[in-house]
């Protein structure tokens, strides 16, 4: 067990692991700790990841992607268990929130209030 402990994560292994479990970094360090037998914490793993931003916004589109084939998988007649249905749409709405704040909205509009004589604009 002595020689596991100074076992070091590759770079390749450690994208490995981390785009089999879609960019979760618990369920990555869980994996990591069961195959290599190290310790290795989800801090670590986050910090890790940074360095890989684009292959981690990849990570995100795949998970997205995923769960879109299995909405319309169920449009389109499959037999879809109830779970992983609502796995899907839970996961559509959280990462594509996430995907859309990235994305620039309309300008709001100026709001302009006048308190005691004093105009406030925000």
């Amino acid at each position: 067990m002595a020689d596991k402990q100074n076992h070091k994560l590759s770079d390749e292994d450690f994208l490995t692991i981390l785009r089999e479990n879609f960019g979760l970094f618990e369920l990555t360090s869980q994996a990591i700790q069961k195959q290599y037998g190290i310790t290795y914490s989800r801090q670590s793993v986050r910090e890790r990841a940074q360095k890989y931003a684009t292959e981690f916004y990849e990570m995100q589109e795949d998970m997205f992607d995923c769960g879109k084939s299995k909405i319309v998988a169920c449009m389109q007649g499959d037999v879809i268990e109830p779970a992983q249905l609502r796995a899907a749409n839970n996961v559509l709405n959280t990462i594509g929130k996430f995907i859309n704040r990235k994305k620039p909205g309309p300008p709001k509009p100026e709001q302009v209030y006048n308190l005691d004589g004093e105009i406030i604009r925000f």
